[in-house]
């Protein structure tokens, strides 16, 4: 059983990324981390946080549809991994990051700057 609070997590960790700055990223990684948001266009995107607060609210008051706890205890063990591989297009595309830094002297670019 999925609890609300780990749906609350999630909701949370969803939004974080959502207001995340892509300004200055490699290209392929912003589309793989737009994509990945809930108004992508992939096939495992991340759900809606307003949904997944929903859902917890309607478990904790004991009304939730057996439909939709279902989707999301399936959608659980595919959301979370792709929550933290968005998380770690955030830290591989950090100006300070030492992976991106090799990356930017490789194609001729100062480390830091975009």
């Amino acid at each position: 059983m999925i609890s609300p609070l780990d749906l609350e997590r999630l909701a949370v960790r969803i939004e974080t990324l959502q207001r995340t700055r892509t300004h200055g990223w490699n290209p392929a990684d912003e589309l793989e981390f737009r994509q990945g948001l809930p108004g992508g266009f992939a096939r495992n995107k991340l759900p809606d946080p307003k949904w997944l607060r929903d859902l917890a609210k309607a478990i904790k008051m004991k009304a939730a549809d057996e439909d939709d706890i279902d989707k999301a205890r399936k959608g659980w063990r595919m959301w979370v991994p792709k929550a933290m591989n968005l998380e770690g297009k955030i830290l591989d595309n950090d100006p300070r990051n030492p992976k991106r830094m090799m990356r930017d002297m490789v194609r001729g670019r100062f480390p830091g700057r975009r």
